[in-house]
Order: structure tokens, then C-alpha cells, then sequence
């Protein structure tokens, strides 16, 4: 069972370049490691005293703090670097998916993924009118 579920299991000790705060710390590994990004569970698991109702804001705003964000942020590229995971690997899955399953729908859901890693996604109505926002207004006349 792992730490989210299991009340009475231990957490993660602090690494060495770790938050000051442990709590926060321990929030952070979790986050990253056997809560799966889930904030309640992982503010749950992490010794802060507050009522269930208000642990999925509290953990909300633990992680809108910028050193707590610069933690997971660091958390996660370590996990990557351990998984051997980066951007070339998850596009390769990716194209598999497309070309081994039979259903459209499948396909076009990871295509759209793909498109959206690969920023290849067309721009939308809003980016657009955004972008033509920036471009001086320039009339011409007839001399």
C-alpha cells in the first residue's frame, strides 16, 4: 500500500537539497512521488493539521508558493532523469499509439497530443486577433 493510502506509513525523509520547512518538503515528495499530483492527499500525508474540507485549497496554495514550485518542478525533473523520460521518448509513444490502434478516435486524441508537445497546434481565433493587435494600422491612398 503506498503513502497516500496508508495513514500509518512512513513518509519520505527530506533530501539534502530540500525545502527548509519539512512539512513542506514532505508535501512536495509526495506531490511528486506516490500522490500523483493529487494536493489533498499529498497535504493530507505531509503532518499539517487542517479539517478535510479545507485540505484541497490549503494544498492549492502550498503549491502556488515559488520555492514549493521550484521543489516539485526540481522533484520531477529528477524523477524524469531517473525514468530516463524526456520529450523525444513520450512523442515516440505517442506515434505508436497512432499507428497501432485501430479506433479514429484513439488516433486523433494522440495526434492532437502530439501536436499540442510539439506546439504545432494552429493558432486560435484568440491568438490570432491578438497577433493582428500588434501589427500597426496603415492606410493607403491613391496620389
Amino acid at each position: 500500500m503506498d503513502a497516500c493510502l496508508d495513514p500509518s506509513a512512513p513518509g519520505p525523509a527530506p533530501g539534502a537539497d530540500g525545502l527548509g520547512n519539512i512539512r513542506h518538503e514532505r508535501f512536495c515528495q509526495l506531490y511528486v512521488g506516490d500522490c500523483a499530483g493529487n494536493a489533498t492527499a499529498a497535504y493530507s500525508k505531509s503532518g499539517f493539521n487542517a479539517s478535510p474540507q479545507s485540505m484541497a485549497e490549503l494544498g492549492h496554495r502550498l503549491l502556488l508558493r515559488p520555492d514549493v514550485k521550484a521543489r516539485v518542478a526540481s522533484l520531477r525533473g529528477e524523477l524524469l532523469d531517473q525514468l530516463q523520460i524526456d520529450r523525444l521518448w513520450i512523442s515516440q509513444r505517442r506515434l505508436e499509439i497512432i499507428q497501432g490502434s485501430e479506433k479514429e478516435s484513439v488516433k486523433l486524441a494522440a495526434l492532437r497530443d502530439l501536436e499540442r508537445a510539439l506546439d504545432l497546434l494552429p493558432a486560435t481565433k484568440q491568438e490570432l486577433s491578438a497577433e493582428l493587435s500588434l501589427v500597426p494600422y496603415v492606410t493607403y491612398t491613391d496620389k
